[in-house]
């Protein structure tokens, strides 16, 4: 991924949210589709 990149949560939203900035894990949804897991701490809210 490119800094910037939209990507779309699969996990639960609000927990993703509680996550964001911390150690943990979210699942999400690139542009083309591509479903990964990324760390929270690389993460931030639109």
């Amino acid at each position: 991924m490119t800094p910037g990149t939209v990507l779309i949560v699969v996990d639960d939203p609000q927990g993703a949210l509680n996550t964001l900035g911390a150690r943990g894990w979210i699942q999400l949804r690139a542009p083309d589709g591509t479903v990964g897991w990324a760390s929270a701490r690389f993460l931030e809210r639109l």
